[in-house]
């Protein structure tokens, strides 16, 4: 078991410790993104937001985006983890072997989680606000969509392939490794209480995306993110949940975009309804019925659960 290689820093210290390593890694990235904005014609870096408007500034915006998430998720992640413990990627779970029947019962729970994601963005908009920060949203909500049609093009099936790369494949390894194999994994250690673990992590994980109008949908991602992690102790199938999520979106765009509407205009698409509320219980229960079926016994022989 990996536990057998741990150097001894407590699972608390390396709770906080990513988050060091975190800011460090993002002001990493930050410096070294500075050349390459200004080689793209970037003058104003205090408004960077405004030159992701400009198509020839995307290649820059892109290679900014992959520093970002490697600096500022993975290398915190896997460097936390080595602290902790001598074999990382093991501690992480990121070296159990790949189950497609596990597989298989994530994709069930991501489609009701999407259902019922609709429902929990529709119940967000019906969530009285005063204006002024009803306006302070709604403007880190267009910076977000900004942000993703600064690195997204979609007019041919080799921009797809490379948009699937950048804003599906891309967060999905680096977000899985820093927020359920080293963040999710320190607490549920640290306080023995892995399912409290699981929810402040999707709070924090959400919390990490700027966006209000998102929050709730976000936290159930998450959730099933960091249940089907905890319950399999397979870091790469939470990967694989993640990057279907981010693929659906990313084609769902490329699609509306194929019928004639702008990047932005199919980002801001919306298909929220109430409805989708009415999944939440089932969605609940097949992860305890998961949870009942395969967690227990299969994490018997990881590392996930026990010291």
């Amino acid at each position: 078991m990996s536990t057998a290689y741990n150097r001894g820093v407590s699972y608390w210290a390396a709770f906080f410790i990513l988050f060091v390593f975190f800011v460090f890694g993002s002001a990493l990235a930050g410096v070294i993104s500075l050349p390459i904005a200004m080689q793209y014609g970037a003058t104003d870096l205090s408004n960077l937001s405004e030159y992701l408007k400009k198509p020839a500034f995307m290649p820059a915006a892109q290679l900014i985006q992959a520093l970002s998430a490697i600096c500022g998720f993975l290398l915190p992640a896997i460097f936390t983890a080595r602290l902790v413990n001598r074999k990382p990627l093991e501690f992480m779970g990121a070296t159990q072997s790949f189950a497609l029947p596990l597989l298989g019962w994530g994709i069930v729970l991501l489609l009701l989680m999407l259902v019922a994601s609709s429902g929990l963005a529709a119940f967000t908009e019906l969530i009285p606000l005063p204006q002024k920060w009803l306006n302070t949203f709604k403007n880190m909500e267009t910076d977000y969509r900004q942000m993703i049609g600064g690195v997204l093009q979609l007019k041919t099936t080799g921009q797809l392939i490379l948009s699937l790369i950048l804003v599906a494949l891309l967060p999905a390894i680096t977000e899985e490794f820093f927020f359920r194999g080293a963040m999710q994994n320190f607490l549920t250690k640290a306080t023995q209480k892995p399912w409290l673990s699981i929810v402040v992590v999707s709070v924090i994980f959400s919390a990490f995306h700027f966006s209000y109008f998102g929050f709730l949908s976000r936290i159930l991602a998450g959730f099933l993110l960091g249940a089907t992690f905890y319950i399999t102790g397979r870091l790469w199938l939470s990967v694989v949940l993640h990057f279907i999520n981010n693929a659906i979106a990313v084609i769902t765009v490329f699609t509306l975009v194929k019928q004639g509407k702008t990047i932005e205009t199919a980002l801001n698409d919306s298909s929220a309804s109430l409805w989708g509320l009415l999944v939440l219980p089932v969605f609940f229960f097949i992860i305890f019925f998961f949870y009942k079926k395969e967690g227990r016994g299969f994490n018997q022989n990881t590392s996930i659960h026990h010291s």
